[in-house]
């Protein structure tokens, strides 16, 4: 037992009962006790706190709890996970992790990315927007920027005017029947007179006669033992025919356009929900 002395008299103290909550403790007394044990035994008193951190989809959370004239954290207890706790001064720094979550909810748009594509065509007219989906990711990718060449080329239509020269003949047969030459057949060119048709080098149209000029200078005799039946070139009338025209050459586009879109593609997923209670045990001065 310890003597203590108080009001001038000594007295033995066997026990010291304390408060903790609505709880009366009682604490045995085995050593002396000076004026500081006296004073800590007189104007201290533990204390309890029930906090909430709320709903949450952090399973990790932490709270500056502010107790004046702190003395000691006795007691730090978690309904679910671990929990940890620093102090500095009269500021506990509380944490809590690990815990069950209470509740789950599934959102599709639960992860984003960005994602960009694009588009070809032959000719230059896009939509505004395109669907795209890669790796579990799926969304609405929207214009970037113009259209643009990314091959081929455009070569307009052309025109020219043309002049081209044939020859043409008009040829006449005789046969020998045997007492004389008779006319056999005749080819007739009659100088070419109508239009041509002009195809070269992607040019195309229609030529037409411009002048004719004849040459009679063909004349050939015939043979001088003939047989019967023979036949024999009598007269070749040669035609030098002119013609003339304007002739087109379509346009040409072997162009390739490219558009590039761009965007944010989304991923579903469940969010999971914790929350955690916690009880702090402190003592403070009283």
């Amino acid at each position: 037992m310890i003597p203590i002395k108080m009001n001038n008299k000594v007295k033995q103290i066997k026990s010291i009962y304390y408060k903790v909550g609505n709880e009366i403790k009682r604490l045995l007394v085995k050593s002396k006790i000076d004026s500081e044990i006296i004073d800590f035994i007189k104007y201290t008193i533990q204390k309890i706190l029930d906090y909430t951190f709320s709903e949450s989809t952090s399973s990790s959370r932490s709270y500056t709890f502010n107790f004046p004239n702190l003395i000691s954290i006795d007691e730090i207890t978690v309904d679910t996970g671990n929990v940890n706790y620093t102090t500095e001064g009269d500021n506990v720094n509380v944490s809590v992790s690990a815990g069950n979550y209470i509740r789950s909810s599934y959102s599709s748009t639960k992860y984003s990315k960005s994602a960009t594509d694009y588009r070809t065509s032959s000719s230059n007219s896009f939509s505004s927007s395109v669907s795209y989906s890669n790796d579990g990711y799926s969304g609405t990718l929207y214009k970037s920027g113009s259209s643009y060449v990314y091959s081929g080329s455009y070569t307009p239509s052309d025109s020219k005017t043309v002049a081209t020269t044939k020859h043409t003949y008009d040829r006449f047969y005789k046969k020998w029947n045997g007492n004389r030459w008779e006319t056999d057949h005749i080819d007739w060119a009659r100088g070419g007179g109508f239009p041509i048709s002009y195809n070269e080098n992607g040019y195309s149209g229609n030529l037409t006669h411009k002048s004719t000029v004849m040459d009679k200078s063909e004349v050939f005799n015939p043979p001088y033992q003939p047989y019967i039946g023979q036949i024999f070139l009598e007269e070749k009338v040669t035609y030098t025919v002119t013609y003339s025209g304007t002739v087109t050459k379509p346009s040409s586009d072997t162009r390739k356009y490219r558009q590039n879109y761009s965007g944010t593609i989304y991923k579903g997923g469940y969010y999971y929900y914790y929350k955690y209670n916690i009880n702090i045990k402190y003592t403070i001065k009283n």
